[in-house]
């Protein structure tokens, strides 16, 4: 096992290191707008929706393939990014196609057409929309997994270098920009909140 004071290398590690040690802790807590409706994840909650994601995810893509994230805020969303990140497959976030304006369904396409991703990560009810966006590829929907499937992911050999996702830019002004952001950047960044912010594990 990793030692626990060994920085990790990525995200994706830091995660299963999290579940490996501390399984029952708190990872996520997603308010909404009812107590009902709230969701609370824990580092093995986390890990098991993020390795069933990636297992599907490595069915049907290659490492440094592209997937598009269509999400509302909450726990689909950090589950899809973080089972991209445990396949090794590059995540392109996006707005979900729920608003009617012209803008944003005009930077996702224009987002599809640039990442050419390999598959569209969703809910099932947004499911009917985006298989109807012409030349889109195959849509999969996040919350319809077994997490059976859990137990046929591969854990790829992630580098600090490889490619974690792209941002892109609004497209206000012209068309979306994507910017690569590594694994190594997103542990880079992480550690700069925690020393800025002053975070720590205990509660």
């Amino acid at each position: 096992m990793t030692d626990a004071f060994e920085l990790p290398s990525t995200l994706a590690h830091a995660l299963q290191r999290r579940a490996a040690l501390s399984p029952d802790r708190v990872a996520l807590r997603f308010l909404a707008d009812t107590p009902e409706q709230s969701v609370v994840l824990s580092y093995r909650d986390l890990d098991l929706r993020a390795r069933t994601i990636a297992a599907a995810l490595q069915a049907e893509a290659a490492f440094g393939d592209r997937a598009v994230l269509l999400f509302p805020s909450g726990p689909d969303y950090v589950a899809a990014f973080f089972g991209c990140l445990y396949a090794g497959v590059i995540a392109v976030p996006a707005y979900p196609p729920e608003s009617a304006r012209r803008h944003h369904q005009e930077r996702l396409l224009s987002i599809i057409a640039d990442a050419e991703p390999r598959l569209l990560l969703t809910r099932s009810d947004l499911r009917e929309p985006l298989q109807a966006i012409e030349s889109a590829p195959p849509v999969l929907c996040v919350d319809t997994l077994d997490p059976v499937r859990a137990g046929q992911w591969l854990q790829p050999n992630l580098q600090d270098h490889d490619i974690a996702f792209l941002q892109y830019t609004s497209g206000s002004t012209a068309l979306p920009k994507g910017v690569q952001v590594s694994h190594g950047n997103l542990v880079a960044n992480e550690l700069l909140i925690r020393q800025g912010f002053r975070h720590r594990s205990e509660p």
